[in-house]
């Protein structure tokens, strides 16, 4: 079986990686071979590099399947239009109005679901909120729903950070009940799924189009100042957006692909401090400096020459994860105090080695002295952290900055 270097026919402009993968192993199986190479379907070899890129195909060129795969990529990997897919997410504070961004997002209520304030009825927390958002569809069903999947969690996790309070998706979850038996007329244990449905609200068959908005007004906005930096949850109002919302949101699809997957990490941290934080207030609290720090982070390593004419030596300009936490708050959250910042990474160190859990995690009154101020102090960081994420997302395509007056500030 002579193996042949495939490379450059399954090579297309903005194919990526995993959407290949899914192409390739549809139909068949895969398994990895050693570290970084897999095999799919048993007759094409796929090398990845170490940040998960594709360095090398190989395979039969004779081989009936690869003669199949590559006469059908061109297909499965040209344009075919926009497809609309709609899911239920869920928010702190009930939506009444509507928000479109091009083709790319639109959130909008629930129809067959009431107004909680028309109702006078504020107990059903967290609220849902209909999600449509675009991708590029496939005739291939691996590549399509991994399309599919990669914008739901681009557009999730963008709104969780930059909406207050962020959003909740809606898992998977069964549970047991007890069901009578007619037949036997006895009692059985069933499980059953739990979920949310859209289906009368929304038409769910409708995968061209955004849905039309029109019985909706737009969702309020307010001062970009105050909307970052409100504390605790206002129950006597729907739920607003920033008044530069939507240049935050050019901001974000202007970024390259390796700036946007950074914001999208920290996102996801942002948005993880949220759904643990019922369970673990030391895990949330990790959860929010790690969000921190995958911004701060730096890819590799800054080298320069050394200075001396007779030195060869190469001088590592590499900064410690401390100072560039430190650095980066005193630059994205502006005024932030330096011992509340040196507060918030020592508390991360303590927990992270095992050396200190979180009052709310060991002392269940809450009105006692340390835990009401260790739930200030997490409230605090996490107001720090969505600053940050908004400024640093600003900073970076300049052009689209709004004024200082603007910018959410300590």
């Amino acid at each position: 079986m002579a193996q042949s270097d495939l490379t450059n026919q399954f090579r297309l402009n903005n194919v990526q990686p995993g959407e290949l993968a899914a192409f390739l192993s549809e139909g068949g199986t895969s398994h990895a071979i050693t570290g970084r190479r897999f095999q799919y379907l048993g007759c094409i070899e796929v090398a990845y590099t170490n940040k998960g890129g594709i360095a090398k195909i190989v395979g039969d060129r004779n081989d009936p399947i690869v003669q199949k795969k590559l006469t059908e990529f061109p297909h499965v990997f040209g344009d075919h239009g926009l497809a609309v897919q709609t899911e239920a997410i869920f928010a702190q504070m009930p939506i009444k109005g509507f928000f479109r961004y091009s083709d790319v997002l639109q959130i909008m209520p629930d129809r067959s679901f009431p107004d909680p304030f028309e109702a006078n009825d504020l107990t059903q927390r967290p609220f849902p909120v209909v999600l449509q958002y675009g991708y590029r569809k496939s005739p291939n069903h691996g590549v399509d729903f991994w399309r599919r999947n990669e914008a739901f969690h681009e557009v999730f996790y963008l709104l969780s950070a930059l909406i207050e309070h962020g959003f909740y998706k809606q898992e998977p979850n069964r549970a047991w009940g007890i069901q009578l038996d007619e037949a036997n007329s006895s009692l059985c244990n069933v499980s059953f799924s739990l979920g949310y449905s859209l289906r009368d609200s929304i038409n769910l068959d409708n995968t061209s189009s955004f849905e039309d908005p029109a019985s909706f007004k737009p969702i309020a906005e307010m001062d970009p100042q105050k909307y970052y930096t409100q504390q605790g949850i206002d129950i006597s109002r729907h739920l607003m957006l920033p008044r530069n919302f939507r240049d935050f949101l050019t901001s974000y699809f202007a970024l390259e692909a390796a700036k946007r997957q950074k914001f999208l990490r920290a996102a996801y941290w942002l948005n993880t401090s949220h759904v643990v934080a019922k369970h673990s207030s030391s895990l949330s609290y990790q959860c929010l400096v790690q969000a921190i720090e995958a911004l701060s982070g730096r890819e590799k390593e800054e080298i320069q020459e050394c200075p001396r004419d007779d030195c060869s030596f190469k001088i590592c300009q590499d900064v410690g994860p401390t100072k560039l936490f430190r650095q980066f708050l005193e630059k994205y959250a502006r005024g932030t105090p330096s011992n509340i910042i040196s507060q918030f990474y020592d508390m991360r160190s303590k927990l992270t080695h095992g050396s200190r859990l979180m009052p709310q995690d060991t002392e269940f009154d809450s009105f006692i002295s340390s835990h009401l101020e260790a739930s200030s102090k997490a409230l605090h960081l996490r107001l720090v952290v969505v600053r940050c994420l908004v400024n640093w997302l600003l900073d970076q395509t300049p052009f689209f900055r709004v004024s200082d007056s603007d910018l959410p500030k300590h």
